[in-house]
């Protein structure tokens, strides 16, 4: 998967946190998906 960070230590640090846990569930949606697609 292509890395979508772009410098995560310039953002307040919650904000960070958020983006990074939104960004794993988009990962495991996207990882789910393909599974059931198989």
């Amino acid at each position: 998967m292509a890395s979508r960070h772009s410098s995560p230590l310039a953002l307040p640090k919650s904000l960070s946190l958020t983006l990074g846990f939104n960004e794993l569930i988009e990962d495991f949606k996207a990882h789910f998906a393909a599974k059931l697609a198989t």
